[in-house]
């Protein structure tokens, strides 16, 4: 019996504030977009040439239209992929590739190939980075939406010593 009062009492509260709120004629404003800018600088890497054929032949199947049609366009949108290290053992990686359209925080480097960005974070082994180039100077806007974008995905298992990918998982648009 309290629960159904209790209920009563939310409802009735509720269409009081509703009517209040319409004789003000009050509307309630649309959710903000939040815009930030940042700014970082980087050092642009040299990668390992069998690292890159062997990632974007995964990345870029010939039966994935998707992302092949994205090798033709000129535009930077969406032209980005993050990689991100976890080491598993001594020549073990994990690597989680996103394909995004900005910046990732906190990557220690970048490289650029068929007009892709791959930023690089985590753990990376080190014979895959050759040297380091100059530094160079980014900044992006991110904006808060209020929906939610779900990104192509793959989950790799990389072998140092044999440079040889594992596709373990992915959710990329075919």
């Amino acid at each position: 019996m309290e629960t159904k009062k209790a209920i009563l009492i939310l409802v009735v509260m509720f269409f009081q504030t509703l009517c209040y709120a319409q004789e003000k004629d009050t509307v309630l404003p649309p959710p903000r977009n939040i815009i930030r800018t940042y700014t970082f600088t980087l050092p642009e890497v040299q990668v390992d040439s069998i690292f890159i054929a062997r990632l974007n032949s995964i990345l870029f199947k010939k039966e994935n239209r998707y992302m092949n049609s994205l090798l033709s366009k000129k535009k930077n949108i969406s032209k980005h992929f993050y990689l991100v290290f976890e080491k598993l053992d001594s020549t073990n990686y994990t690597i989680s590739v996103e394909l995004g359209s900005s910046f990732i925080r906190g990557a220690v480097g970048f490289f650029i190939h068929n007009n892709f960005y791959y930023w690089l974070k985590g753990e990376i082994p080190l014979n895959l980075i050759l040297e380091k180039k100059t530094k160079k100077k980014f900044s992006y806007r991110e904006e808060s939406h209020p929906y939610t974008y779900d990104p192509s995905m793959w989950t790799l298992r990389y072998d140092c010593k044999t440079r040889e990918f594992k596709l373990i998982e992915t959710n990329s648009v075919d």
